[in-house]
């Protein structure tokens, strides 16, 4: 199975790659001329996108799409005249992934992976929550990974 392509979140000026599909929803429901295809098998939803959270609102700001015999199409596509969109079709949470480092005493860099998670109500940023795997359980992870076979 090949790894799909995530969409892409501009927050407090960074850029972070995401665990949601914000749009699936809005697309559910759309009335599109013709429906989207995979441009590849990278992606089978038929489109990548990049949302940016500005002030306290979700906001569509770049869309790349494809349609029949892989024609590539673009934001107005979904949205007729318009080159981003206030995102107000979006309740739910938004996952990140997160690597933290911190030098413990004079040891080595520690790594302690993370989710910063971000929650709107259609599409007003309500909060945002972090959470951190604690030390123990990072180690087993690592711990699992080595003993793979592969």
């Amino acid at each position: 199975m090949t790894l799909q392509s995530a969409d892409k979140l501009i927050y407090d000026d960074k850029t972070y790659y995401i665990y949601a599909e914000p749009l699936s929803d809005y697309l559910k429901q759309a009335a599109l001329p013709y429906p989207l295809v995979a441009p590849n098998t990278a992606c089978w939803r038929g489109y990548s996108a990049t949302y940016t959270v500005q002030g306290n609102k979700l906001f569509l700001t770049e869309w790349k799409g494809y349609i029949r015999d892989f024609m590539q199409v673009g934001i107005d596509y979904l949205f007729p005249g318009e080159s981003f969109v206030f995102a107000d079709w979006f309740t739910g949470s938004i996952k990140i992934k997160q690597l933290g480092e911190y030098i413990a005493g004079s040891g080595p860099f520690e790594i302690h992976e993370g989710q910063l998670g971000l929650e709107f109500e259609q599409g007003i940023f309500i909060k945002e929550s972090e959470y951190w795997l604690p030390k123990e359980d990072v180690e087993r992870i690592r711990k699992e990974e080595n003993d793979m076979p592969f």
